[in-house]
Order: structure tokens, then C-alpha cells, then sequence
């Protein structure tokens, strides 16, 4: 993994080119009659196998302690809550960015999160960019 600064940059910008991608191919397929669980269980089978094969080519060592497995099965439990009812809610909106950007807030939680119990700095500059986050998502779904 690259170690630089700005590596977490560059794999957010990658996450999102293709989640630009992702979400019109979830309303797409569902249009075609795939209904959203099933391209999930699809989705997440392929995306299994190809990091499978991702971690075989990097001889990666698999194994984990019993807790470790277990925080893995909650993260999961709440990986496929929040996959199938996003991917539920983009097939039936009304704009498929509302679903995402109502989701996208969480950012808002998380930074506060951060600020109380990761001890990282909240300054001025965030406390207006969560607050003009919030500001946003309200005008846009008026």
C-alpha cells in the first residue's frame, strides 16, 4: 500500500469514479427485471472472488483470531444492511443521488465522532464545512 500523505486521497477519488459508475448500473439492471438483492448477492460474490484472487497474488496471510473474525461477521451483518437498502432505495427514488447523498451525510456524524472521541482537531473551517454539508442536503431535498 502506498504510503505517501495523500494515498487515502487518491483511494476516495477511485472509490468515487466508480460509485459515479456503480448506482446508475444498480437502476439500470433493475430496470431490466435484476432485482436489487439478487445484484447484490452478485455483487458481492464477484467483488469476493476478485479479492480472493487479489489477496492469493499477494500471498497475503488470511488467518485471524476468533475476536477478530467476529468484529468481521458484525462489519459484514452491517455492510449488507446498508448495501441492500441503499441499493433498494436507488431503484425507487426519485433521483438516484438522493439515496447517496442522504447516506454521504453520516460524514457529518463521523467528523463529530471523530472530534469527541478520536480527539482530533475541530476548528472553525470544519465546523462550517459540516454545517454547510447539513445546509445543502435540506435545500436539495426541499
Amino acid at each position: 500500500m502506498e504510503s505517501s500523505k495523500h494515498s487515502w486521497l487518491k483511494l476516495t477519488l477511485i472509490s468515487l469514479l466508480f460509485n459515479l459508475i456503480l448506482y446508475p448500473f444498480v437502476k439500470y439492471s433493475n430496470n431490466l427485471g435484476v432485482s436489487s438483492s439478487v445484484a447484490l448477492v452478485m455483487y458481492f460474490v464477484f467483488a469476493s472472488l476478485g479479492m480472493i484472487i487479489y489477496h492469493i497474488k499477494k500471498k497475503t496471510n488470511l488467518k485471524i483470531d476468533k475476536k477478530t473474525f467476529a468484529i468481521v461477521i458484525l462489519t459484514t451483518l452491517f455492510m449488507l444492511v446498508t448495501n441492500l437498502s441503499m441499493w433498494q432505495a436507488v431503484v425507487i427514488a426519485p433521483n438516484i443521488g438522493y439515496p447517496i447523498l442522504i447516506t454521504q451525510a453520516s460524514m457529518i456524524l463521523i467528523t463529530l465522532y471523530a472530534a469527541i472521541f478520536q480527539k482530533e482537531e475541530f476548528n472553525i473551517k470544519k465546523i462550517l464545512s459540516v454545517t454547510l454539508i447539513f445546509i445543502g442536503i435540506v435545500i436539495v431535498m426541499l
